[in-house]
């Protein structure tokens, strides 16, 4: 009797071990196929920057960012909550290119990095991977440590440093005109 319950519970562990496997499988396979669709369309589209001035500069910012929106995107295949920060890491990933650069290597990387994220987008949702229905597409509210400063207050001890500095500097500057 021990033995036939044995048997029974790691035939059900091997089932739900085989389920699991499969997932990874189904999960793995839309990857592959999101990245082939997504090279594709990555071709057709940073073609167009291929021949703009500075020539070979504004095509590598298409590719590198059509690059990393099929890496992180095609993720979406195995986790896809992460669908939210998947369009707002556009402006993070291209943030790099904004000051010191030429605008258009951030419009290059932000235009080729939002057609990736789209059409990423559209391939997972016709081929079934993802429904965007069953997603929550409007953000939570952020929960905020409560040792985080924020960004006001980091604005005002600034001024009220810079003013205690000013006085301190100024008090100087009036004793040392005294003794003149």
């Amino acid at each position: 009797m021990q033995l036939l319950s044995v048997l029974l519970s790691l035939t059900a562990m091997t089932s739900v071990a085989q389920g699991r496997g499969l997932r990874q499988d189904a999960a793995a396979e839309c990857v592959s196929r999101c990245q082939r669709a997504a090279a594709s369309e990555r071709e057709v589209f940073c073609t167009s920057y291929r021949n703009q001035v500075p020539r070979p500069t504004l095509f590598n910012r298409c590719v590198d960012a059509f690059g990393n929106a099929i890496t992180v995107g095609c993720d979406l295949c195995y986790n896809p909550s992460t669908y939210l920060e998947l369009r707002s890491n556009a402006f993070h990933y291209c943030d790099k290119w904004g000051r010191g650069h030429p605008h258009s290597y951030k419009a290059a990387c932000e235009a080729s990095y939002l057609h990736a994220v789209n059409s990423i987008e559209e391939y997972l949702n016709k081929n079934g991977f993802l429904s965007l229905e069953s997603l929550q597409i409007m953000p939570t509210e952020r929960q905020l440590d409560a040792d985080v400063e924020s960004a006001e207050s980091i604005v005002e001890r600034h001024l009220r440093e810079a003013r205690a500095e000013a006085r301190e500097e100024a008090a100087l500057q009036d004793r040392f005109d005294r003794h003149l």
